[in-house]
């Protein structure tokens, strides 16, 4: 996979080379649509779906009500603003319509979050069916091995497994429909149509309609991945209804059951595991790829251009690549503090949300409400960030200290052929003493900063100095 990844690369870093850095950021604008789609989906999976899957199962198809709200919602809001602008950077229109301060705010909080767009594309496409493909092996194997669809939903079904998700509306009711349907579509907006990694390739197609093809057919990416993340955690839990490898000591985190039922099932098939350790690597290699791509364009664009004499074209090349090389380095020395912090996913979400969320507010602010000035929307965007990262930063820690756990179902081990040491879990009260404002979904925590920065911008906008100055206008 690698190999095939960097002949990829190769080809289109050496031998068709770019000639400018609009080539290298943005495919000319001129990507054809398939490419460009399964990179989307490919930019969007993560190496902890698994673990949701395990927790939520069939809950985890409500998401997909908030991800066809923020398709609709870009189709017809922020993807037709974006192209008529023909920006590189989704954070140049914040300049156009604040000032460069809140430019740099939005690209900041981008970079936080945290080869040329051709390479990137072609080996997401790659890596997008290198994933599915591992995974319909690993499912049908162990399908067949439980005694087939039937048996699989009888285990399910018999320990209430497969159920609807609550209905109570509760901020710190970790997946309720609400959570599952508002949140997530205030998620995936902050998530799609203002990250430059993703308009970045919808702006690298060469007409609107195009785009909005492409908008829609990551929708339908989102369905089959979640689709295949339900089935996979509803087939994990019927392998091992009556002995959980976690309570039996096969495994430590959750993130570990899916690899692990690999080799179970697939360890008497030669290749078969590497396949299925390729398709990991894939969707690790596809979200870094763009993401490192993306974080090139946004350097360039805000970071340097806006302060900085223009470059020739070679040594922008340099530039953009020798952003890629750093922030890569980085990106690997994170990995040891990452893996201290519990679930990748909701790592990932917690804090991707704590920056998307003020960012997600400063371009609503921008699009739809024009009485809201610079200075008030750099304040509300920076109230945001605080808030958020606050909640998100002590949740989290909470988490892993184990001072604060959600209830989860019962796990079983009367039928392990296997000899273990059970641990037996201790009384607590450590999580009374972790404030009630830390046990808010991290679902919620996309809209928490949103709101929180679109309510503070509104109230400066009324502060007496704005006012006057509108009044001298």
């Amino acid at each position: 996979m690698l190999a095939i990844c960097g002949c990829v690369g190769i080809y289109f870093g050496f031998v068709k080379k770019q000639k400018s850095a609009q080539q290298y950021l943005m495919g000319g604008r001129n990507m054809s649509l398939m490419p460009v789609t399964f990179s989307l989906v490919a930019r969007y999976i993560s190496v902890g779906h698994a673990d949701r899957s395990l927790r939520l199962r069939d809950q985890l198809l409500f998401v997909l009500i908030g991800a066809l709200c923020m398709t609709i919602i870009t189709s017809y809001t922020f993807l037709p603003l974006f192209y008529e602008l023909r920006l590189t950077s989704a954070y140049e229109y914040l300049e156009l319509r604040f000032d460069k301060r809140v430019r740099v705010f939005g690209s900041v909080l981008f970079t936080l979050s945290l080869g040329g767009l051709k390479a990137v594309v072609w080996t997401d496409v790659i890596q997008t069916i290198s994933m599915f493909g591992a995974m319909i092996v690993v499912l049908v194997k162990t399908t067949l091995m439980v005694g087939g669809l039937g048996e699989v939903m009888k285990n399910n079904w018999a320990t209430g497994r497969l159920e609807a998700p609550s209905l109570k509306f509760d901020f710190t009711e970790r997946y309720s429909i609400w959570a599952l349907t508002i949140g997530a579509t205030v998620y995936y907006t902050g998530q799609v149509p203002v990250s430059q990694s993703m308009m970045q390739r919808f702006l690298a197609l060469p007409d609107l309609r195009t785009s909005k093809k492409a908008l829609w057919g990551f929708f339908g990416g989102l369905v089959f991945t979640s689709l295949i993340c339900v089935y996979s955690g509803i087939v994990v839990y019927a392998r091992y209804h009556d002995c959980d490898p976690l309570d039996s000591n096969l495994a430590v985190a959750r993130d570990q059951l899916l690899p692990l039922l690999v080799m179970d099932v697939l360890k008497e098939w030669p290749g078969i595991p590497g396949l299925f350790v390729a398709g990991i690597f894939s969707a690790a290699l596809s979200s870094l790829s763009t993401g490192l791509n993306s974080m090139a364009a946004v350097v360039l664009e805000d970071f340097y251009k806006p302060f900085f004499k223009e470059l020739s074209t070679f040594h922008t090349q340099i530039l953009v690549r020798s952003v890629v090389v750093v922030m890569g380095v980085l990106c690997v020395a994170l990995v040891f503090v990452v893996e201290q912090l519990g679930s990748v996913l909701q790592l990932t979400i917690s804090f991707s949300s704590a920056t998307g969320g003020a960012q997600l507010a400063i371009f609503v602010m921008g699009i739809f409400l024009p009485f809201i000035d610079s200075t008030s929307s750099l304040c509300g965007g920076v109230a945001g960030l605080a808030a958020t990262w606050w909640v998100a930063a002590h949740a989290q820690l909470a988490q892993a200290r184990g001072a604060l756990k959600f209830a989860e179902k019962p796990r079983y081990v009367y039928n392990c052929t296997y000899t273990f040491v059970a641990s037996v879990p201790t009384e607590t009260s450590l999580e009374k003493e972790v404030p009630l404002l830390y046990h808010i979904s991290y679902l919620w925590y996309m809209a928490l900063g949103c709101s929180v920065a679109i309510t503070t911008a509104s109230i400066l906008s009324l502060r007496p100095s704005r006012r006057k100055q509108k009044l001298t206008n």
